[in-house]
């Protein structure tokens, strides 16, 4: 069977993906310390990671300063290139 070349959106949803993770690794930050700064629960962090296409102005800016990311990474959190 043939694998189906994932859309734009996908892609760009994969690469956001990726650096919160990073990031979250990076900084040793949980899905818990993302839900307290944004004052969602744990379980809405878990989504938003799965999910980018979903985040706010708001949990955007929150997490540019609690992971630390660079400009590049920036970049690539919001989908531009």
């Amino acid at each position: 069977m043939l694998k189906q070349k994932r859309s734009e959106l996908e892609e760009e949803n994969c690469r956001t993906s990726a650096v919160i993770a990073y990031g979250m690794e990076r900084e040793k930050v949980t899905e818990l310390d993302i839900a307290k700064r944004i004052c969602r629960v744990e379980r809405t962090v878990f989504n938003k990671k799965r999910h980018p296409e979903t985040l706010t102005l708001l949990e955007i800016r929150v997490l540019v300063k609690l992971l630390k990311l660079n400009d590049q990474q920036i970049v690539e959190l919001i989908g531009v290139r």
